[in-house]
């Protein structure tokens, strides 16, 4: 009475085909100029003669397919060239060994592209530049383009608003007449996660690994190595203004470590082994909880009115922290450098920990030493040769530091100075060249 429960036939299927999914074009010969918007792929490793694939429509995807698109070594050619475009995404595969750059949008006029597990590879003069805005550099290596280029190269280049992240770049600018750059990021971009080394090897230009413009976030990068013996400088990662320089390792880079311009901060690098300071910095900024060890010149420098706080700066070649005029320095460690560990103009150095600096033994360095009106104050200092604290000029207070192990505890080269318990043992000298200035009792020899 129910009817008849034996099906009619099969079950149609409900599953689209892909190229109902994903409609995508094939390109399987170059060179090929993609004309109309849409998702095209490799079918197979393709070698060309000249520019490889041109777009000149927005709104394209191209996936290589994990192939390998091959340029003819030289020439005014491109793996991938997209002039004034938008919303173009390359992914997945390598392009190696063209003339110029192995994707390139030269004109500043696009923005929106996305660059995604690509390897960027031999290339004569970059690995990937993107001039326009609001793009992504991903999970790309970029490894020896620009060899011997007579100019200026870039492993990577974004324009501002970008992001770039988890990309390795290395070996790019061997031997350029110019500068190099692993990463050049424009203003306010990202630059994250990345390991960039052993860009510019015997460059005659300056070599950045790490280049940020105005009001960049370069957090969580590996720097090292960056540089080469043949002329120019530069340094690990270099940051323009209101930049924000956080959590990366920076080691071995010619030049600086880390080199801010005014108003940026730095929190929880590492910046170790460099041939100039291991951190530089601006007017303005703040300096929070780095390290800057064994640099060939200060650990830590900075310009007027900056902030340095819980650093540690040792076995630094010159000065651990140098700060200039109004600056402040509280609860960081200088050990062992060969001149001054904590150097002030001006400024307050609270709450310090400064040992076994003066390695050079000079009578005129110290373990803490200030110019111009400071205050010194609650600092622990241990063994710093010739004097633990070397005051300068007039109009300094030093108060309730304990000082111990030097030629002179605490060290007055002119008057007009308070000094008040602060306690000194172990000195040849507990307070010395003390006349002309203020005791305010409470000063304890031991």
């Amino acid at each position: 009475m129910a009817g008849n429960l034996e099906p009619s036939g099969p079950p149609a299927g409900t599953m689209k085909p892909l190229d109902q999914v994903e409609p995508r074009i094939p390109i399987t010969s170059v060179p090929y100029t993609i004309s109309a918007s849409g998702s095209y792929y490799l079918t197979k490793n393709l070698t060309a003669a000249g520019t490889a694939i041109t777009v000149s429509v927005d709104d394209v995807t191209i996936d290589l397919c994990g192939f390998t698109l091959t340029g003819p070594g030289s020439g005014a050619n491109y793996g991938i060239y997209m002039s004034a475009r938008k919303n173009i995404e390359i992914r997945n595969g390598t392009i190696k060994s063209f003339g110029y750059t192995g994707i390139s949008d030269g004109s500043g006029y696009g923005n929106n592209h996305r660059i995604i597990g690509i390897q960027s590879l031999y290339n004569g003069l970059g690995g990937i530049f993107i001039s326009g805005p609001y793009s992504l550099v991903k999970d790309c290596v970029v490894y020896n383009n620009g060899s011997s280029y007579a100019g200026t190269i870039y492993g990577i280049y974004v324009s501002t608003n970008s992001t770039v992240t988890g990309n390795i770049v290395s070996g790019n600018g061997y031997s350029v007449t110019g500068s190099a750059y692993g990463i050049a990021a424009g203003n306010s971009s990202t630059v994250t996660g990345n390991t960039v080394f052993s860009n510019g090897d015997s460059a005659a230009g300056d070599v950045y690994g790490i280049s940020a413009s105005t009001g960049c976030i370069v957090t969580g990068n590996t720097v090292y190595s960056n540089g080469g013996a043949s002329g120019g400088s530069g340094c690990g990662i270099n940051a323009n203004t209101d930049s924000t320089i956080t959590s990366n390792t920076v080691r071995s880079n010619k030049g600086y470590g880390i080199k801010m311009a005014d108003h940026c901060s730095a929190a929880g690098n590492t910046s170790t082994d460099n041939s100039n300071d291991g951190i530089n910095a601006g007017s303005y900024c703040t300096i929070s909880d780095c390290t800057a060890n064994d640099n060939a010149q200060r650990g830590i420098y900075a310009y007027d009115y900056s902030t340095i706080t819980n650093c540690t700066a040792s076995l630094n070649d010159t000065e651990g922290i140098y700060a200039m005029s109004y600056c402040t320095v509280t609860g960081s460690n200088a050990g062992n450098n060969q001149k001054t560990g904590l150097f002030c103009w001006s400024g307050k150095v609270i709450g310090n920990t400064v040992s076994n600096n003066n390695q050079i033994d000079d009578t005129t360095l110290a373990g803490i030493q200030v110019w111009g009106a400071s205050q010194i104050k609650d600092n622990m200092l241990l063994n710093n040769k010739r004097n633990n604290i070397f005051v300068h000029e007039v109009g300094s207070t030093i108060e309730g530091n304990l000082v111990r192990g030097s030629t002179n505890g605490i060290y007055f080269q002119n008057g007009g100075n308070y000094y008040k318990d602060n306690r000194a043992s172990g000195s040849t000298t507990s307070y010395a060249n003390t006349s002309g200035n203020t005791d305010g009792g409470g000063n304890i020899s031991f």
